[in-house]
């Protein structure tokens, strides 16, 4: 493999017609230009130089070696700069992949600490559920991903998961519920973006069990949602009657206010929207974990470096 650097002083004595102007202009003692000639010619195999009285004159396999190396070197050296302009402050680029709640909430939170500590930086979001997000991860798609789990999830090997906090779940039902399903006075959510979610959980009934919903008609989230309140159903002692299905949090309450069902939504998500014709109320011992998950080991680059650190000043507090 030729070294690059001894191709640089091939193609720089082309260009400076000596050796000591070589030499110079790549900050090399002439004693090292030499060294890196002779190396490079012991590597190709081929006569590069030749002595015309005191001076080298590339031969044409040095001529050939020399056009084409100008070309790669140009081409190196482009890449190199794109490479660091990808990882700096001032104008790298970072990809992230989160899921649609997280997108709502905690990326516009990172965005703008971003806007303040480095201007320059931009942040590329992919709107995946935790499957596709890791599995994006994990081919170099993206460089982090805001994910969730259940408890009864399992642990993925092949990426690093710092937990950002609990993400507290919520039993959803029609703003007209009444006592004979565990509730009281109908609460209407704020309808906008980090409103509704407070508004609920301060002073609101916590529900114990999900028992008195046994024969409700159940709208779920995506499969994982879905898993976890067939375990919690379980748990109560029966199996969730499914009547509608959406990955969608605003339609999963459009739903539910619209039909009369019923649904388990975690915090992030209320807290992005809460539909006026719901009410909601924190169940008991049922939660997902937030977390930001990289692969491979630290160090990642300063820029990715950076929206990671901000990520984990972000946290979650369900």
């Amino acid at each position: 493999m030729i070294d690059v650097n001894r191709l640089r002083v091939l193609v720089a004595l082309d260009e400076e017609g000596t050796l000591a102007g070589a030499a110079d202009g790549l900050g090399y003692a002439q004693a090292t230009a030499t060294h890196h000639l002779q190396r490079l010619q012991s590597e190709t195999g081929a006569v590069l130089v030749t002595h015309v009285g005191r001076r080298l004159r590339l031969t044409h396999e040095g001529r050939y070696l020399a056009d084409q190396g100008r070309a790669l070197l140009a081409s190196l050296d482009r890449v190199e700069r794109e490479l660091q302009s990808m990882t700096d402050l001032a104008s790298g680029v970072v990809r992230l992949a989160a899921f649609p709640s997280a997108v709502a909430v905690v990326v516009p939170a990172v965005l703008a600490a971003l806007a303040e500590r480095a201007p320059g930086l931009e942040l590329q979001v992919v709107d995946a559920e935790p499957p596709e997000a890791l599995q994006m991860l994990r081919r170099g798609d993206v460089d982090l991903a805001l994910t969730f789990s259940y408890p009864e999830g399992s642990d993925d090997d092949a990426v690093r998961r710092l937990d950002l906090g609990d993400d507290l779940l919520h039993l959803i039902e029609p703003a007209a519920a009444r006592a004979g399903t565990g509730g009281g006075d109908a609460q209407a959510g704020a309808g906008a973006v980090g409103g509704g979610a407070d508004e609920v959980a301060d002073g609101a009934d916590e529900v114990a069990d999900l028992g008195p919903w046994r024969d409700a008609t159940w709208v779920t989230g995506c499969e994982r949602c879905r898993a976890h309140l067939t375990s919690a159903c379980a748990d109560a002692g029966f199996e969730p009657v499914v009547g509608y299905a959406s990955d969608d949090y605003v339609a999963v309450q459009a739903l539910v206010a619209a039909r009369g069902g019923v649904g388990l939504l975690p915090r992030m998500a209320l807290e992005a929207f809460t539909h006026p014709g719901v009410r909601t109320r924190p169940v008991r011992a049922q939660k997902r974990v937030v977390s930001v998950c990289t692969a491979g080991a630290p160090p990642y680059g300063p820029a990715v470096d950076l929206v990671l650190e901000v990520i984990a000043q972000r946290g979650w507090v369900g």
